[in-house]
């Protein structure tokens, strides 16, 4: 964080399901489902310069919320 091209999320614990990203105003502008992985590598060259948060989410359901900033 911050991001120009690429967000790169990654976890040794946690096996990812989905990832979605939202603008400030809580609109889903991203959503990428995976299989369990433990890293993903999302382009947001495509994104507006700005402020997001980004929800993961696991196999168990847990999500974690972090924000992140597009340059």
């Amino acid at each position: 964080n911050p991001a120009t091209n690429e967000l790169k999320i990654q976890s040794a614990a946690l096996r990812i399901e989905s990832i979605d990203v939202y603008d400030l105003l809580g609109e889903k502008i991203l959503h990428r489902t995976l299989d369990g992985e433990s890293k993903a590598l999302l382009d947001v060259r495509t994104l507006p310069a700005g402020v997001y948060f980004v929800t993961v989410r696991d196999e168990q359901n847990n999500s974690v919320i972090k924000k992140i900033v597009k340059m």
